[in-house]
């Protein structure tokens, strides 16, 4: 058997090391919940589908968490849609163009408080399984898309929706990811 006595060097650098740690983990919980690093890119990539009412809460509470999730968002991105032209008003329906696909919202014709959330795509061989839309503020609102159908994907959306009130404003992006 091979036993092992730490030198009180050992000692004091496993103490400084702990304390690290120990205050890593303190700034965690203060300023995010809890929420790693790795855990915020999960879900900014649609890893984390369920269990992320933590990460949601911390996104919720920290601006500068948002930041970095947008930040992540964007980099990842499969397609961008930057900021609109223009604001959309009641009536106007905003549409957003980005390289190599188009996002529209449409009125159903059959229930007046919907609409059709349209994307189209040139490139077929990029699947988005979300769209990301986030503010001024970060704050970010997301939906899961079904597959494509020869480069359409076809959304039904409530009109007073958050995601689109998001895609509404102008100073909003949109991401595919």
């Amino acid at each position: 058997m091979i036993t092992y006595t730490p030198t009180p060097k050992d000692k004091e650098a496993a103490q400084s090391e702990f304390r690290a740690l120990d205050q890593a983990d303190a700034l965690m919980q203060a300023h995010g919940g809890g929420v790693s690093p790795s855990r915020l890119w999960a879900y900014a990539q649609g890893d984390l589908v369920d269990g992320c009412d933590d990460v949601e809460r911390a996104l919720d509470q920290n601006p500068a968490m948002r930041k970095a999730y947008r930040d992540m968002v964007r980099g990842a991105a499969l397609f961008t849609f930057p900021e609109a032209m223009a604001a959309a008003d009641g009536d106007t329906l905003p549409e957003r163009s980005g390289q190599g696909c188009k996002l529209s919202l449409k009125p159903s014709r059959a229930e007046e408080s919907q609409l059709y959330l349209i994307v189209e795509l040139k490139d077929t061989s990029k699947t988005p399984k979300a769209l990301v839309v986030s503010g001024e503020d970060d704050h970010t609102h997301q939906m899961p898309l079904p597959p494509s159908r020869d480069g359409i994907i076809q959304v039904i959306v409530e009109k007073n929706s958050d995601i689109v009130r998001a895609l509404k404003d102008p100073k909003s992006e949109a991401y595919l990811r």
